[in-house]
């Protein structure tokens, strides 16, 4: 868990380590990115996504990839790209 990551969820590192990520964030399904995290684990390999996470407000680029330990995952905040897109 990185600075990003918590400025983005709006949590601090000690209220995300050792909880399950569902209980923290229960919108990651249906935004797509459990789906993510399966396919990545089981084929080894990456991905990229971008998804708008309702109860934050929040436009996020999420890139996905297998390392030994598990995952490796990014965050991004594109809200401010996303606006100017529209």
């Amino acid at each position: 868990v990185n600075r990003e990551f918590e400025r983005i969820t709006r949590t601090s590192r000690d209220q995300i380590i050792g909880r399950k990520i569902l209980e923290l964030f229960p919108e990651i399904e249906s935004v797509g990115l459990l789906a993510v995290y399966r396919q990545v684990l089981e084929t080894g390999t990456h991905h990229m996504l971008e998804f708008y996470y309702p109860s934050l407000d929040v436009w996020v680029a999420v890139r996905v990839y297998a390392v030994d330990e598990g995952l490796g995952v990014y965050f991004w905040d594109i809200t401010e790209k996303r606006k100017a897109e529209t």
